[in-house]
């Protein structure tokens, strides 16, 4: 039986996660991939090379939505997706703030996205992976901690503690603080006894996790495999993304991103106006 919008974004706020299956064609994953190549082509190879990673792969592009025709009628043809990320939201409709395309697997450790992607309140933001390939264990399929999105309760003990010892965002203390909260995360995962379960995909699923979820990479048993897919990082329409130094300082403020939308064709969708580039 398929799952209703309703029950999907239930299971988002129980367990952190959804799965939704066949939401798009492997037609328009594959002209995704390709729009992906002609652009990365089209590049200067000093930039190139610049942004290869050891295995081979370019690095993760981000905001490549923003020119891809393909992406963006993936995206606005994903009817299931926006309708349990509206709901999420309070019956918000959902927008895009940035995106992520990656050519590979990134075995990227545990961790949550929350300092990158801070909001006010808390929480208002999903993760939404769109498969452009099938992920397995060969090419590194996404792992989350089922529940872990709910361990909050020394939140604000541990940021005040982190930021007491590391100091201020500058000189290098923005990723200082990042490792520490990271590591926070993990040692709270451990001693609440959860454990990291990996979700396969087929091309066409969407994975959508909630902001505070625990997630990363699985290990790769092939590196020379690709596992081409995009993460939109979405918000509800008109709510501001502030930057990390707000997740760690709030008492100083709150600066908020751009907050210039436009609609996503005549779709009434909407995205964040960007570019695409190689995040440093």
């Amino acid at each position: 039986m398929k799952q209703t919008a309703i029950q999907h974004a239930e299971k988002i706020q129980k367990d952190g996660y959804t799965l939704l299956k066949t939401q798009f064609s492997a037609q328009d994953a594959y002209a995704a991939i390709q729009e992906y190549h002609a652009f990365t082509d089209g590049l200067p190879n000093e930039v190139k090379e610049r942004h290869r990673k050891p295995d081979g792969f370019l690095a993760r592009l981000s905001n490549f939505h923003s020119v891809s025709d393909a992406l963006q009628r993936i995206y606005i043809g994903s009817e299931l997706y926006y309708n349990v990320a509206r709901l999420f939201f309070g019956c918000r409709p959902p927008a895009i703030s940035t995106s992520l395309f990656f050519a590979n697997g990134t075995e990227q450790p545990i961790h949550r996205d929350s300092p990158a992607f801070c909001t006010l309140p808390e929480g208002e933001f999903l993760g939404c992976w769109f498969a452009l390939e099938e992920a397995t264990e060969e090419n590194g399929a996404l792992v989350v901690v089922r529940g872990g999105h709910l361990l909050t309760e020394d939140e604000f003990k541990a940021r005040r503690e982190i930021r007491e010892r590391i100091g201020g965002v500058e000189d290098g203390g923005q990723n200082r603080l990042w490792s520490e909260y990271q590591n926070f995360v993990q040692e709270t995962i451990a001693r609440r006894g959860l454990e990291a379960k990996s979700i396969e995909a087929e091309v066409g699923d969407v994975i959508i996790w909630h902001g505070h979820l625990p997630h990363g990479g699985g290990r790769i048993k092939d590196t020379s495999k690709s596992r081409y897919s995009c993460v939109f990082h979405v918000t509800p329409v008109g709510n501001p993304v502030f930057d990390h130094k707000s997740f760690w300082y709030p008492d100083e403020g709150y600066s908020a991103r751009s907050q210039d939308f436009c609609e996503i064709g005549s779709s009434g969708q909407f995205m964040r106006r960007s570019q695409p580039a190689f995040p440093s």
